[in-house]
């Protein structure tokens, strides 16, 4: 029994509407006759990327785009989703996958960064996302440094014409006259100055070479004479040395007994004590002392007025001086000594 007319008319219509739409397919990049993978990517923008666009790895198209919407439209967030078609290819699970101009026209792509997991992704799996600056954003970046220091420049610029104004007013001519006039003086002097040091250098030229000639000498003597320098302060070395072994302590604490000592022997005669305390406050010893004196004078002077009494020039005066003197000489001997005696004891 052969199949109707009918059955072979729908038959014919339904392949040709398979055919129309597997065609349809493939012309949008989806081959419903291989086993593609699917991923995901979310991105905050997608800078000009578009259905249809490739998929590469090491700049090798390993699939298309597939569909791109918002993932979260609240916050800008955009879903992205791209197929693989060929399964031999291994996606880590943290592989990146980076939008990427592909030409300087501004075609878009997206590019796998495979990472090093050794865990695969699986199909439908959402993979990391990164986005590259595109053009304007690369001239931006390069332009942003040159922007800040023009806008610096055209600043100083300004204050630079703004000083330049303020000098070039009417007010400020005859100040700015002064300053060039006072900056002229000043150069003037600088060069009187050099001039003169000139002269002066030439003048002393001799003295200044016969100094050098002494510094050099005294150098010298210094370097002939470096053994006995060494010497002096080896001695230096050893009398500090000495100096430091010895018990400076102990000979300061034996001064200052010494001085305690020699205090109170000052303050005994300063207080009449002892022989010498005495002596120093005691007035009788000056008494007699100037009694005797007295005395002494005038016993030299009756000697000197009677030498006769004292010295025996002949047999008569000895005789004379054996009887013993007589009562008259007594009697002045006595006046004189009770004159003498009366002035001690007025001082």
């Amino acid at each position: 029994m052969g199949l109707s007319k009918e059955f072979k008319i729908g038959a014919v219509i339904i392949a040709a509407i398979a055919a129309l739409f597997i065609g349809i397919q493939y012309l949008k990049g989806n081959d419903l006759l291989s086993n593609s993978r699917t991923f995901y990517g979310i991105y905050s923008r997608t800078a000009g990327l578009a259905v249809g666009n490739p998929v590469t790895l090491s700049d090798h198209q390993i699939g298309q785009i597939k569909r791109i919407d918002f993932f979260d439209p609240r916050e800008g967030t955009l879903l992205v989703e791209f197929n693989i078609t060929d399964k031999s290819i291994p996606v880590p699970s943290d592989t990146k996958a980076r939008i990427q101009s592909t030409d300087l026209l501004g075609s878009m792509s997206i590019a796998l960064y495979p990472g090093l997991s050794e865990v695969e992704a699986s199909n439908r799996d959402t993979l990391a996302t990164t986005i590259e600056k595109g053009l304007v954003d690369e001239v931006n970046q390069q332009i942003a440094p040159l922007k800040l220091k023009a806008e610096s420049l055209l600043a100083s610029v300004d204050s630079v014409m703004v000083i330049t104004e303020q000098l070039l007013r009417e007010d400020a001519r005859p100040n700015l006259t002064k300053s060039f006039e006072s900056i002229r003086r000043t150069l003037e002097s600088i060069e009187n100055t050099s001039n003169n040091l000139d002269q002066l250098l030439s003048v002393e030229k001799g003295a200044l070479m016969s100094i050098i000639e002494n510094t050099e000498s005294v150098t010298s003597n210094l370097k002939d004479n470096n053994e006995a320098l060494t010497n002096i302060i080896g001695n230096f070395s050893s009398m500090s040395d000495s100096l430091a072994q010895v018990d400076v302590a102990a000979i300061l604490g034996e001064a200052a007994d010494a001085v305690a000592s020699l205090s109170q022997i000052m303050k005994d005669i300063e207080m009449g004590e002892g022989s010498m305390g005495l002596l120093l406050n005691d007035d009788s010893l000056y008494n007699n002392l100037n009694m005797a004196s007295a005395n002494l004078d005038a016993l030299l002077e009756d000697i000197r007025i009677h030498p006769d009494r004292y010295v025996s020039f002949s047999v008569i005066n000895r005789k004379q001086r054996d009887e013993g003197f007589t009562k008259r000489e007594i009697e002045e001997i006595q006046r004189a000594l009770n004159r003498n005696k009366g002035k001690v004891d007025g001082n």
